[in-house]
This record gives C-alpha cells, structure tokens and sequence, in this order.
C-alpha cells in the first residue's frame, strides 16, 4: 500500500487512524476533522476563501472547534468547556492566530498536492450516491486545476452484494470501496483494518496503473 500517495478527506478521523497503522503520521489538513461529503465539496468549490474566519468559529467539542460556514469540525488548541472557549480573552486571540497560520498552512500544502496531480484522495461515508461522489471527484478537479488525481470513497453500505475490500469504478479515476462497516463516530480508531488495507491497496494498484505510463522495455 503507497501511503504516500494517499490525502484524506474525512468525513471523520477513520481513515487518519488506518494511515497510523502502515506508520503514516504526515500532518494533512482533513485527516483530523469532521466533514460531510456536500459541505466537503462545498468548501472545495470556494477553494477554501472565507474558510476558518475568527467570526466563523465556534466551539464544537472540549478539543474540537466548528467552522459553522462550511460545518467543518476539527481538532484544535482553541479548547472549550460546556460550549464556551475556555481560555482568557487576549490569550484566545493569540492562539486563534496561530491555529489561523497553521490551517492555511495546511490549505496550500494541500492544494500543492492536488496541483502536482499525484494524490489519492480517500473519503468514507455510508448512504451516499454516486452522483454525489462524482460531484466531489469535480470539486477535487477544480482545485487542482487538473483531473489527474484518484478518489476512493469507502462506506460499510457499498455494493452489499459484494465481499468487503471491493472496488467499484465510477470513472477511470474514482471508485466506492467496500468495508464491513465503517468504525463510529464515538470510536472511530476502531476501523476494520483488513478491509480497509484490502480496499487501499487494490486502489493504488489501480491509481498508479492509470497515471503512470508503462516503462520502456529494453529490447
């Protein structure tokens, strides 16, 4: 499995802890967060402009803070308690700035990994359609500037008929992965990581298949 080829979407913290276990720790900007999938494309579609605005940003959980623009959830050093931040007023500002910097940080590291064509993009969700993951594969594009990127979107509810660890094609480029069943939200480290190695592992064969050309053969 090429972890390295992998950028995680959400829509929760599943996929961050499945990277954790082939010894993938590499900061990414939605591997920590809570996002659904038409809210996703929706922030992808404003190519993140009036994304983490200090007026937009409320406490979610004790560890967590919501963007209520683009309901994007994320851990973060803003804590709170009982809904209210729970840090000193000139304190909070300070620490917002620097949370600010590091999110946009992560904004253009992301966007350069969209932009260089090379990315695996991994979204999991149950209950979604395939136009709806189509129409996330086009927001990808469009932030990239090119088409060249893979999608793989994983749900427990994929193709029920199929074994775990199948893949559907959508396009040359997307698919709809199967898993026995995506972890809870409450629990979300514990993933079915057989499944999920299964399904990673089929798609970056296939990935790398589609976006590298074949090697010249010596004669």
């Amino acid at each position: 499995m090429y972890s390295d080829n992998f950028e995680p979407l959400g829509s929760n913290c599943e996929f961050g802890f499945v990277l954790q276990r082939v010894e993938n720790y590499t900061p990414s900007l939605f591997r920590w967060t809570s996002i659904q999938l038409n809210d996703l494309a929706r922030l992808l579609d404003a190519n993140f402009l009036g994304a983490f605005e200090r007026s937009k940003i409320k406490p979610h959980t004790d560890d967590m803070v919501l963007d209520v623009e683009f309901q994007w959830a994320f851990h973060s050093a803003l804590k709170s308690e009982n809904g209210a931040f729970s840090i000193e007023a000139p304190k909070l500002e300070k620490l917002f700035r620097i949370e600010r910097s590091r999110v946009h940080q992560l904004i253009e590291r992301f966007r350069s990994r969209l932009q260089s064509g090379e990315v695996l993009c991994v979204f999991s969700a149950d209950g979604l359609e395939d136009a709806q993951v189509l129409g996330l594969k086009a927001a990808i594009d469009r932030v990239a500037g090119n088409n060249d990127n893979g999608l793989i979107v994983v749900s427990g509810d994929e193709a029920a008929e199929a074994p775990p660890g199948h893949l559907r094609a959508l396009s040359d480029r997307t698919w709809r992965g199967r898993v026995s069943q995506l972890a809870p939200w409450f629990q979300a480290d514990a993933a079915d990581y057989d499944n999920w190695q299964s399904v990673l592992t089929t798609g970056s064969d296939l990935y790398l298949g589609i976006s590298q050309p074949p090697t010249d053969q010596a004669s």
